[in-house]
């Protein structure tokens, strides 16, 4: 069915091993993102935008939610952190150095406020080295890249990994403006020291071969990386470069004025000479 833009949206639920994730669609002007949050064991990581808090709310009132963990206070992973703590008073966890931001209302560029909506103010707690609920231990692994202070949960038992948006997908065509390429291959490179199994992205959904998909996208960023630095040598400025190698641009780089767009993916992969091809023997050997 055509996307007519004013559909509403809806949430899918959908339970793998004890974890219920949470998903809806965001929709502007063509274009169309996915955003998911998850629950378990009294432990809800992320929250999605307010513009779908009458979707997500429903959910959240009929679980047990006792702390909210947030990855990064980006809008689209705590726009309803303020509603969940006046509902029901939890406590939500941010990255250490992200307290003051969280504490105030984010000044956001319009198409976001309009895509996601405003991420009012709440109040935060630096996140432990550990979370534990009555049945699991999530270790709090500090992964920036995407922003400077982003973190993951992983839960070593289960094997899951709680991503936020290290992942999204394994070859993006376009990055956030603030995103740092190199930090978030070094990122990447430690997740892959973890026994990951089932990821949990807060875009892409469950990715039940985790490690595979995170491995793919740290090469992927390598390869562009190689295919820049040939093309520097070659005498190519970075437009040059971004409209060879993305010759196709989305709307999200001329809706977002170029804060989301496949230049931003360029200009960081060039500094990757900093980082190296440190693609090691778990990068090239993919388990079986």
């Amino acid at each position: 069915m055509a996307d007519r833009g004013k559909r509403e949206p809806t949430l899918g639920v959908r339970e793998i091993d004890g974890v219920e994730a949470a998903g809806a669609k965001v929709r502007m002007l063509g274009t169309s993102l996915p955003v998911y949050a998850y629950s378990t064991d009294g432990l809800l990581i992320d929250t999605g935008p307010t513009r779908l808090e009458q979707v997500f709310m429903p959910f959240f009132r009929d679980r047990r939610i006792d702390r909210l963990a947030v990855t990064h206070v980006h809008e689209d992973h705590c726009g309803q952190a303020a509603a969940l703590q006046a509902e029901k008073g939890v406590t939500a966890c941010v990255p250490r150095g992200a307290e003051e931001r969280a504490l105030r209302r984010a000044r956001l560029p319009l198409y976001r406020r309009i895509f996601w909506g405003p991420r009012p103010a709440f109040a935060p707690e630096a996140f432990p080295d550990r979370i534990e609920t009555e049945r699991h231990t999530f270790e709090v692994v500090r992964a920036p890249g995407h922003t400077r202070d982003h973190v993951c949960l992983f839960e070593s038992s289960r094997r899951w990994l709680f991503s936020g948006d290290v992942y999204t997908r394994s070859q993006p065509s376009l990055i956030f403006g603030e995103e740092d390429v190199p930090e978030l291959v070094r990122t990447l490179n430690r997740l892959l020291e973890l026994d990951v199994g089932t990821l949990f992205c807060a875009h892409a959904g469950v990715v039940e071969d985790g490690w595979r998909a995170l491995a793919t996208k740290r090469d992927y960023l390598l390869r562009i990386g190689e295919q820049v630095r040939h093309y520097r040598k070659l005498g190519y400025s970075l437009k040059r470069i971004d409209r060879v190698l993305f010759p196709k641009k989305p709307a999200m780089t001329r809706i977002s004025l170029g804060e989301w767009s496949s230049l931003n993916l360029v200009r960081g992969a060039a500094s990757l000479s900093e980082v190296g091809d440190q693609r090691s023997e778990i990068g090239i050997q993919y388990r079986k």
